[in-house]
């Protein structure tokens, strides 16, 4: 629920920050706002009365209350207004509208932010708390960051005052994942003396899919007259399904993986099974037999359903004419079946899914404010915990094709005494058809796998500002923020095949070196988990921070800005695994001879990485910008700044043992894995990225028109690379620093008040990327220099025209229609032979839709989502190790109705 007009044609004065900001009748404030880096409408639209006169849009982008067009920082803002315009509801919705913004990631909650072309790729879901890096865009709701690696907050947009996009470093004042940028959810809060309250619904259908529904509520209430408001909005949104899970097969593929087998295997005269049979004369050949599975239990049209479901209460309290005091409280609960991508071989919107898909995401947040004047200071104190919960099941079947150890789970596969315990000399480490079954097969068994997550990410915040007279020629602004996180995070991978052959569970009480680990969970699992992560990730950092600016002339300004941080990264827990258990020569007759091995093997990474631990990260970051006002219509700046982003460990670095003071470890140490002489190094440094811009904002044609923009000059270097490769570099998951890139655009965002009746918003942006240096160590998973960066369009564009009318009996009427096209783009950075990039096609997306509102307070409206039926390829990924294709929702015709009692 957006409170105001639900259509977007509120007659009365739009409210924000608690204030009322309305231009005088000019013809200059006809003029729409434009501000749309982002929007099929606009992004940072402004808002066009039924007087014709344009709503000043205030921002808070530098920490304070401003004018959007007042302030020398690219923003992109889409208003409330915009927001009900469009039907966002969601971070598909938001993203979608955003040309100077990206994502890549498989669905609700599962996302990375990317802006100005600074992208990699996602790294695999499965271990992004465990190890990924943290992302370069910071996520904000309200003044908490709450960005996540991998899984962005999918914050539901109901009652959102505004989306703030801040493209470019902004390091020095919200810190370290705003390398590339930030973006900020405000919400709205309470209003003093104004009672509100809206009711909405909504309904739709989707072609070749399942219908959805939604219900909104918001309610202003004051309590005590002049000092005290609280405010509630509360939502239920059900989304339907449109991907089928249909029937298919999945076969280990030896030629995809060949640390299998093959389809039979040869052996020795003189060669000793497990068993004590000895190979006989010329040798023998052993057929393998591989299972099939199948999805057929789990065939389903539309099944990957979504729903939202959340509220939100906040009270503000004025202490005095100075003082306020504000508290929120936010909880929500994300639930999704199925996936949000699909198998293009398969047919369109078809996919096969050998094992469960779902996923549960909840959040809470607790915030408070203070904000007050003392002289002539103004102060803010905030602070905000949050504390959100993932539970989440997918498939993982796409394992067993690129796996380097998943055949000894799989097949009959006889391992050391490490495992088994036994003294049978020569056998060891071989295929062995004698283990159980049939001795004259080799036995590969269900290949269908699943991973399950148990994540819960905490975090406390707090920071407090100091403000000087924003009208004095001499201004500073600053602070300090202290910020305490971490990730408890249990990741299960479960086999199939091991527990259908009777493998014993994992127990790390049975492992001495696990003794003094840092669990989250100890003892049995599931008999299928034959791999588990339980770590432990906390971060803590204090930062100091502070902008000066200084009016040289009435049209001149600098300001320099700088941030001091101190960040600690720790890392503990452990991973465990059994290997190599398997049932060794069963009786059915009498299963009280079999013998069934009971080992856990693991590695604690307190003690592997015991000298490094934590990792501390102390700085300088810095950002001048110059301001050129030569009149009151236009304004430019140029600004450099930079940003960074923290290290972090590689748990595979820790395989040859404790770390002994060298930098990495050399993989070509263990030829016989075919490791290329990598040297996977211990922890992966941060990579920092410096941008140089040039900004204008301006209103043209007698007012009728803004054209907001910017060119920027990019240096992103030592670029954050995550890649699996067991089969090549490490059984488990890196991240190294994989070379430098440069990147050259430009974003501009207008919107034109074509008549009394017509307004027309645009944006676009152009970014030519270059990867220009490629670590020479690295260079068998990166791509070549000179190629473009990933996820990153040459050219993205939207436009939006938007008619209104009068009608009798006090109603009036509106059509939109819009469109957004994209190019193409690169799906990966990553390029090997067995995971080679890609190129995703370009799209267009058209939107349109037409209602009624009446003075009476109601409204509805017609529209239409994606006319054209277009199927976006939003990303092209490999996160089951099988290629899949996330793409936007088909065409989606729906109604939509609204009440304002006020």
């Amino acid at each position: 629920m957006r409170n105001s007009n639900f259509f977007g044609s509120d007659k009365k004065k739009i409210h924000f920050f608690g204030e009322y900001h309305m231009f005088h009748k000019t013809k200059v404030n006809r003029a729409v706002v434009a501000v749309m880096t982002a929007t099929i409408a606009a992004s940072t639209a402004g808002l066009v009365t039924a007087e014709g006169m344009l709503e000043e849009i205030v921002v808070t982008a530098t920490k304070k209350s401003a004018s959007m067009q007042d302030i020398p920082i690219a923003v992109q803002a889409m208003t409330e207004e915009t927001l009900e315009e469009q039907n966002v509801t969601s971070f598909e919705d938001y993203v979608k509208y955003l040309p100077s913004v990206n994502a890549g990631g498989r669905g609700p909650g599962q996302n990375e932010i990317y802006i100005r072309g600074a992208a990699v790729d996602a790294i695999n879901i499965s271990v992004a708390e465990s190890q990924g890096s943290a992302p370069n865009v910071a996520l904000y709701l309200d003044e908490q960051p709450v960005t996540a690696g991998g899984r962005n907050l999918d914050v539901y947009i109901t009652d959102m005052e505004r989306i703030e996009v801040l493209p470019g470093p902004q390091g020095t004042l919200y810190g370290a994942s705003s390398q590339a940028g930030t973006v900020r959810l405000i919400t709205n809060k309470p209003v003093i003396d104004e009672f509100a309250a809206s009711l909405s619904a909504g309904y739709s259908s989707t072609a070749g899919g399942e219908d959805s529904n939604k219900v909104e509520a918001m309610i202003n209430i004051p309590l005590i007259e002049g000092k005290l408001a609280v405010r509630a909005a509360v939502y239920t949104d059900n989304k339907g399904g449109y991907i089928d899970n249909v029937e298919g097969t999945f076969t280990a593929n030896p030629a995809l993986n060949p640390a299998y087998p093959g389809n039979s295997v040869d052996f020795a005269e003189g060669h000793i099974f497990g068993n004590g049979t000895v190979v006989g004369e010329g040798g023998v050949t052993i057929p393998v037999n591989y299972t099939t599975a199948t999805s057929s239990g789990l065939v389903e049209d539309d099944f990957n359903d979504v729903s939202y479901q959340g509220m939100r209460l906040g009270a503000k309290y004025l202490i005095n004419d100075d003082w306020s005091a504000l508290i929120q409280f936010t909880q929500q609960s994300l639930k999704t079946q199925g996936v949000f991508d699909y198998d293009e071989s398969l047919g369109d919107l078809k996919v096969a899914r050998f094992t469960e898909d779902s996923l549960e995401d909840e959040f809470t947040q607790f915030a408070w404010t203070l904000e007050g004047r003392a002289g002539a200071l103004d102060l803010v104190y905030t602070g905000a915990y949050l504390d959100r919960e993932v539970s989440q099941r997918l498939d993982y079947t796409g394992y067993s094709n690129i796996g380097a150890y998943i055949p000894g789970y799989q097949c009959e596969y006889l391992t050391g005494p490490y495992y088994h315990g036994l003294d049978i000399g020569q056998a060891n480490y071989s295929w062995d058809p004698t283990l159980s079954g049939n001795t004259g097969v080799i036995e590969c068994g269900n290949p269908a796998n699943n991973f399950n997550a148990e994540n819960e990410n905490t975090r406390m915040t707090h920071e407090f500002r100091v403000s000087t007279d924003p009208e004095a020629s001499l201004r500073f602004t600053g602070g300090v923020f202290y910020e305490d996180a971490e990730i408890l995070h249990i990741g299960n991978f479960n086999y199939l095949g091991p527990a259908e052959a009777g493998f014993t569970p994992i127990d790390i009480n049975l492992n001495s070196s696990l003794d003094d680990a840092d669990a989250n969970a100890r003892g049995l699992v599931s008999p299928a988990t034959q791999f588990r992560n339980d770590n432990h990730r906390n971060e803590e950092q204090i930062a100091v921070f502070g902008e000066l600016s200084y009016d040289i002339s009435e049209t001149l300004t600098v300001a320099a800005s700088a941030r001091y941080y101190d960040l600690e990264y720790g890392f503990t827990g452990y991973g465990a695994w059994r290997y190599g258990n398997r049932p060794l020569f069963t009786d059915d007759n009498d299963p009280t001879n079999d013998v069934i091995p009971n080992v856990t093997g693991g590695r604690d990474y307190a003690q592997k990485f015991n000298v490094l631990q934590p990792i501390s990260t102390t700085d300088t970051i810095t950002k001048f910008t110059v301001t050129w006002t030569p009149n009151e219509d236009l304004l430019m700046y140029v600004t450099s700044s930079e940003g960074y982003r923290p290290p972090g460990f590689n748990r595979g670095a820790a395989q040859k043992g404790t770390y002994d003071g060298t930098d990495c470890v050399d993989v070509a140490a263990n030829p016989s894995n075919g490791f290329p002489g990598y040297c996977l190094p211990y922890k992966f440094d941060s990579d920092t990225l410096e941008n140089l811009e040039l900004g204008w904002k301006m209103t043209m044609m007698d007012g009728d028109m803004r054209l907001n923009g910017a060119v920027y000059r990019i240096d992103w270097k030592d670029i954050q690379v995550s890649q699996f490769d067991s089969q090549n570099i490490s059984i488990f998951t890196i991240v190294d620093n994989g070379g430098d890139a440069e990147i050259t655009g430009i974003e501009m965002d207008m919107v034109w008040a074509a008549s009394d009746n017509l307004t027309i918003f645009g944006a676009m942006s152009y970014n030519e990327t270059e990867l220009v240096r490629v670590d020479p160590g690295f260079s068998f998973v990166v791509q070549d220099e000179g190629r473009p960066l990933p996820l990153t369009p040459e050219f993205q564009g939207n436009l939006r025209a938007r008619y209104s009318w009068d009608m009798a009996g006090g109603m009036e009427a509106y059509w939109q229609l819009g469109g957004k096209y994209s190019d193409k783009a690169l799906n990966s950075i990553v390029d090997t032979p067995t995971e080679p990039n890609t190129m995703q096609d370009s799209y267009v997306i058209m939107d349109a839709s037409a209602g009624v509102t009446t003075d009476a307070g109601w409204g509805v409206e017609m529209y239409v989502s994606n006319l054209t039926d277009e199927r976006a390829q939003l990303h092209i990924n490999r996160q089951d190790f099988l290629e899949r294709t996330t793409t936007n929702r088909p065409r989606t015709i729906g109604m939509r109705f609204n009440y304002d009692f006020n």
